[in-house]
């Protein structure tokens, strides 16, 4: 495990200053939080007291809890809708993720440096001090070089302690068959090492970035969220990504404006077994068009086919460059190159036929 210096704790930012400065109120969880991201809204967080992620009985009990707090519970992640999130006011939702915040004590935040995970370290270490924060980011051949290297230098920047980790979902035969849930499994390692983490550091929870809008996609790594008991603040605040970086503007976060960003696994389709090799030229191709100037872009795979996936605004400019595009992408091993007249848009594998089980 690599850990990295501190780096200032000054703020960085020219931005306006995040009134959330106050210090948690001192009441305590025991041991892990059990908090159902599903639940409820955590209006008066810091009275409710759980436990362990294996004590089923708590988790009903914290439900309760939570529920009696709410007038409007988020609903299951296979139905819930933008609605009850866009009758909210930004603010409004902001003022609720201030007050979820202050009730975490100290806690781990799974960083990837994307916009929801920036904008919720931000807010981390704003509301309970960095000495009581941690960002780990996790190192994978899933997760491109040029990330990993992005995410160390915004924790830096917002002098957030942070440590990186290997994660170990190319290990897990059930990852590597690429099924359907694949981000199940991924998760689920991830969250167990930041488990252990959170053990030799006494951290009382790990809390992680999934936003209202979240919700209305295909996202199986949800079930592990919930089953490692793992806390998805912004959720909860009915935060959707329009407000996530409308407030990061504000708050002068350079990722406000940043590409969404899937692992390098969701480029490959359903059933077609993961490798490293594979990975690898999925990413060399991708940072060599990144290069050419396509910021938002990705490189599917299908076998001796490289299928490009670009904002329909930059159809003409892959067509002016084709030729350089076919021969780098040729470079990295495939034969034959293609651009995607639907344009890019997330999750296009999903589009694809029977469910592998």
């Amino acid at each position: 495990m690599e850990r990295s210096f501190v780096s200032s704790t000054s703020n960085r930012w020219s931005c306006l200053r995040c009134a959330i400065q106050e210090k948690p109120s001192g009441r305590k969880y025991s041991g892990h939080c059990a908090l159902n991201p599903l639940s409820g809204i955590v209006d008066a967080i810091t009275s409710v007291s759980c436990c362990g992620p294996g004590d089923k009985e708590s988790h009903r009990g914290v439900s309760k809890a939570l529920q009696a707090h709410s007038n409007e519970p988020i609903k299951s992640h296979f139905s819930c809708g933008r609605q009850s999130g866009a009758s909210m006011d930004m603010n409004t939702k902001f003022e609720k993720l201030k007050d979820i915040t202050k009730g975490l004590g100290r806690g781990l935040v799974a960083f990837s440096g994307g916009v929801d995970s920036t904008f919720l370290l931000k807010i981390c270490i704003d509301a309970l001090g960095p000495e009581n924060v941690l960002a780990v980011i996790g190192a994978s051949p899933a997760y491109p070089a040029r990330e990993l290297a992005e995410a160390r230098a915004i924790a830096k920047a917002l002098g957030a302690n942070f440590v990186v980790i290997q994660t170990t979902e190319m290990n897990d035969p059930d990852f590597i068959r690429n099924p359907r849930n694949r981000c199940y499994y991924c998760k689920r390692s991830l969250f167990d090492l930041m488990w252990n983490v959170a053990g030799q550091r006494g951290m009382d929870h790990i809390v992680e970035g999934s936003n209202l809008d979240d919700m209305n996609d295909f996202r199986p790594g949800r079930r592990a969220v919930e089953e490692k008991g793992v806390i998805s603040p912004l959720l909860l605040a009915k935060l959707t990504k329009n407000d996530i970086r409308e407030l990061s503007r504000t708050l002068g976060l350079p990722t406000h404006n940043k590409p969404s960003y899937a692992c390098l696994a969701s480029r490959i389709p359903y059933g077609t077994r993961i490798d490293k090799d594979l990975l690898r030229r999925i990413e060399y191709s991708e940072d060599f068009l990144k290069d050419l100037g396509f910021k938002q872009v990705r490189v599917r795979y299908h076998g001796d086919v490289a299928r490009i996936e670009v904002p329909a605004g930059d159809f003409d400019a892959v067509v002016a460059k084709r030729e350089k595009i076919y021969e780098g992408l040729k470079s990295f091993g495939f034969t034959y190159v293609s651009l995607d007249l639907k344009g890019y848009r997330t999750g296009s594998m999903n589009e694809e036929g029977p469910s592998i089980p």
